[in-house]
């Protein structure tokens, strides 16, 4: 992997630069009090020192909706695809991990083509955490750095960012006058700033390791912590809204008034929904707010870890911020491993 540095000066310049190639940038913006990604007009307009953003930059690569098929008649037509290279600049390694989730779901079996269209035309920059958000917990997950799923990786360094590339796209990217090779007095910075990471978080822990939750949770599909989330939780659906590796979906047609044709959607679904789990002939295979917590925590400790060897849950922490209950998955997880240690 090629290693290179740039300094911190260089930002704008690199910014600007990609925004005159026509290419789309998304960047992370603030927003009142808080940070979400959105496009920049202005490379100015770019934060990099932020803790966390409202929600991830997945839905940009798989939209909160995104239409699948028009149809007139018995005639259906796919839209075109888009073809515009999109840069997602300042991507935190939480969130590439999760990226590198939905890469391996969309890319298993039946391939997703409209999710692998939007992928393959998005080139991602990472940059490592500097200010640890309130309620992360990457770091007991594995995901407070990353090793891979980047095309261009910056990690803050004295006066400047340590540059590692992943891809010949990131390269391609990069502004050739402004970056150099680093020293060794660079390197061991880094280094440095990689072990740093590890306890960044050190405020919220998960106490079992992410390879034994698969066991945890199976030994415990009857613990009682499962009815105490049920009195607390409102079954709203924040928590799968904000979730970077959230991927499940609902498939709607929306008619014209005169009925001559319309158009088939997909939209985001969560499996804290009631609906969820309702079919055609209206039952409702979870119908209780237990077993929906169960299948959430599952879904994130246990069946992504054993399916995919990532883990479902990359410790953001949106979900804590977000939720009108103050659910937290580290205290959920914890609680089940005391019970174990009883």
């Amino acid at each position: 992997m090629e290693e290179l540095v740039i300094s911190k000066d260089s930002m704008v310049p690199w910014l600007t630069e990609l925004l005159a190639s026509g290419r789309e940038v998304i960047g992370v913006k603030k927003h009142r009090k808080r940070y979400r990604f959105e496009k920049l007009e202005k490379p100015g307009e770019a934060v990099l020192d932020y803790d966390v953003t409202l929600q991830s930059p997945k839905k940009f690569i798989f939209p909160p909706r995104e239409d699948l098929i028009a149809f007139s008649g018995p005639e259906g037509k796919r839209p075109q695809a888009e073809k515009t290279e999109r840069v997602i600049f300042g991507v935190h390694p939480y969130d590439l991990h999760a990226i590198s989730l939905l890469d391996a779901v969309f890319n298993d079996g039946e391939k997703d083509p409209y999710y692998l269209e939007q992928r393959a035309r998005t080139i991602l920059v990472g940059i490592d955490v500097s200010k640890p958000s309130l309620n992360a917990f990457c770091a007991s997950m594995g995901t407070a750095t990353v090793e891979e799923g980047f095309d261009v990786m910056l990690t803050p360094i004295e006066g400047a960012y340590f540059v590692r590339v992943g891809s010949a796209a990131g390269r391609k990217i990069l502004p050739k006058k402004l970056v150099k090779t680093p020293t060794d007095n660079q390197r061991a910075q880094f280094h440095n700033e990689q072990e740093k990471a590890q306890v960044r978080f050190a405020l919220n822990r998960v106490e079992t390791p992410v390879k034994e939750l698969p066991a945890l949770l199976e030994k415990h599909q009857h613990h009682p912590m499962w009815e105490e989330l049920e009195k607390r939780c409102l079954g709203c659906g924040s928590c799968n809204l904000v979730c970077p590796t959230c991927y499940c979906f609902d498939v709607k047609d929306e008619m014209a008034l005169d009925l001559s044709g319309g158009v088939r959607y997909r939209s985001w679904d969560g499996c804290l929904l009631k609906d969820f789990t309702r079919v055609g002939s209206g039952e409702i295979f979870r119908e209780s707010l237990a077993h929906r917590n169960r299948h959430r925590f599952f879904r994130k400790g246990k069946y992504m870890i054993e399916k995919y060897q990532k883990p479902g849950c990359v410790g953001c922490g949106r979900c804590t911020t977000h939720c009108l209950a103050d659910i937290n998955p580290v205290e959920v997880f914890n609680a089940l491993a005391q019970k174990e240690a009883q």
